[in-house]
């Protein structure tokens, strides 16, 4: 679900920032389900010293996906007003 409170706009914007890294330097693929990138970003967090687990990860990834546009949850698609 594409969270689009006005309060949450900060974390939303945030799961977004984290999306496109993970898009663009893990190549994650928000339509593919289950994928290796999610511990990737796992394991590079744990070199870090941040402690998340993959199902975190994991559903951080999901809930930015939700608001790209042509995502399965039909809520937007490329070319709508939204």
């Amino acid at each position: 679900m594409c969270i689009r409170d006005r309060t949450d706009d900060l974390a939303q914007s945030l799961r977004k920032m984290v999306l496109a890294m993970a898009i663009g330097r893990y190549g994650y693929k928000p339509q593919k389900g289950r994928q290796s990138t999610v511990t990737d970003i796992r394991d590079d967090l744990q070199a870090a010293g941040i402690d998340l687990s993959p199902s975190a990860v994991r559903a951080m990834l999901e809930q930015a996906s939700a608001c790209l546009p042509g995502t399965a949850d039909g809520r937007r698609k490329t070319g709508s007003g939204g």
